[in-house]
């Protein structure tokens, strides 16, 4: 439709917002695993219903996803640059992946603001309440139900913007993966690995994350085809059978268990405990 990306970004978060709306209602009574499975339902149904429509969501042919600065003419042609066109400003050049990681990276910078003011505020409060014990949160005063559509919309929203993101990143998208459950497993390990209930955990766990990956593909080639002195797995069959996503998938898995064993606060737990130990340094006591 040629609708700009910086109006398509908080349309896609509204769309997404509405959906967790329509679901926030009908989960109010679920809790924990209960909660997960229904979401895992619903990531099953919104696949479906994608794929019935090819004619809307071109199916697994997939859609193109261009990038408009401003709406575009009559004619069809965009009125100003693309996006994807490269700006010289002084002695830098600005190709389409540098547009993109410094407008994505100025979202992140305001969703972690926006996010740390509403850990802050009363709504954050009383969903951090209805999260530890909705019971002793409504004898207080909080609203659950209120509490929990509020937690529904605001997640979210944030999600359709990050998906709004991975498009024009992607420049086309189509119903296949990663949009599976590995993808949501995936952000499970983030938000373990970083800490759950913070906002430093989701940023630090996606950081790692993002890192680890490159990481466990390097160990996984270095494993299977390595010099024979310096390999410890080729005599292992399980391992040489493998992909390189299934590796990875081991590895971060192996990771998840030790926080969850040794530190369930994840990154947010260490750092709070290096914080705690120079604030009182070099006293011991």
């Amino acid at each position: 439709w040629g609708v700009p990306f910086w109006m398509s970004l908080p349309l896609s978060g509204l769309c997404a917002a509405g959906v967790g709306l329509a679901i926030g209602f009908f989960a109010l009574r679920l809790k924990g695993l209960y909660l997960a499975i229904v979401t895992i339902g619903l990531l099953v149904l919104v696949e479906h219903t994608l794929l019935a429509f090819p004619g809307w969501t071109q199916g697994h042919s997939g859609i193109r996803v261009p990038m408009h600065l401003w709406f575009p003419a009559g004619d069809g042609a965009s009125t100003a640059i693309a996006f994807k066109d490269k700006v010289m400003l002084g002695p830098l050049l600005f190709t389409f992946e540098r547009k993109l990681f410094f407008l994505f990276l100025g979202i992140t910078v305001v969703t972690m603001y926006v996010a740390k003011n509403i850990h802050r505020s009363a709504t954050g409060r009383a969903m951090m309440a209805v999260r530890d014990h909705d019971l002793a949160a409504s004898t207080l005063g909080v609203n659950p139900t209120r509490a929990k559509i509020q937690a529904f919309a605001v997640s979210s929203f944030l999600a359709g913007i990050a998906g709004a993101m991975f498009a024009y990143k992607q420049t086309f998208i189509s119903v296949n993966p990663p949009f599976n459950l590995n993808m949501s497993v995936g952000f499970i390990a983030m938000i373990v690995l970083g800490g759950m209930g913070t906002v430093f955990g989701a940023v630090a766990g996606g950081l790692v994350f993002t890192f680890l990956s490159p990481l466990a593909e390097i160990f996984h080639e270095w494993c299977t085809t390595g010099p024979a002195t310096a390999n410890l797995c080729r005599r292992t069959e399980l391992l040489q059978s493998l992909s390189s996503e299934q590796f990875s998938t081991i590895v971060f898995a192996l990771v998840v268990i030790v926080f969850m064993v040794f530190e369930p606060m994840g990154l947010f737990g260490l750092w709070m405990r290096v914080k705690r130990y120079f604030m009182a340094w070099p006293f011991k006591y």
